[in-house]
């Protein structure tokens, strides 16, 4: 059983808005080796129409990108067995994957780890457990060109 704060959510109506807003993101891969964080994110793409692909493990995550090109990635800080950080330098290495925005989450939403991950090459940095509206508003500042974007935190 999943506990309560892993529940598959159900969006507040105005949401509905962001869907054609969100709708050039098309796929996101998420990077999350818990299940249950992983239901929680899925849902969430599921009622804004998007596709979403899990990978379980940095090297899977950053194999899946470049494999699937999606629109945007979410990236758990701490994997098991690995570190969401990995997955921010392995893709922000390649010039190709400059621009594709990149969400960190992590339930340690200390403001030096905010700091860290954002200086390594994420985009935005959205805590756990996750608010949904805080998320669709940062996927939503994410989907402007590059040059418009600033740091979401």
């Amino acid at each position: 059983m999943l506990p309560a704060a892993a529940a598959v959510p159900t969006l507040p109506i105005g949401f509905a808005e962001y869907r054609e807003r969100l709708a050039p993101i098309g796929r996101v891969v998420c990077v999350e080796d818990n299940n249950a964080s992983y239901q929680v994110v899925e849902g969430a793409m599921r009622h804004l129409g998007i596709e979403c692909t899990r990978a379980e493990t940095a090297t899977a995550g950053i194999e899946q990108v470049f494999a699937t090109r999606p629109g945007l990635v979410m990236v758990d800080l701490h994997l098991e067995g690995g570190d969401g950080a990995a997955v921010l330098r392995g893709l922000r290495s390649h010039p190709e994957m400059s621009d594709l925005p990149i969400i960190v989450m992590s339930a340690d939403t200390t403001e030096p780890t905010r700091t860290r991950v954002l200086a390594l090459g994420a985009d935005a940095f959205v805590g756990k457990p996750i608010d949904f509206g805080q998320l669709v508003e940062t996927m939503a500042r994410l989907v402007e060109p590059p040059e418009a974007r600033k740091h979401a935190a």
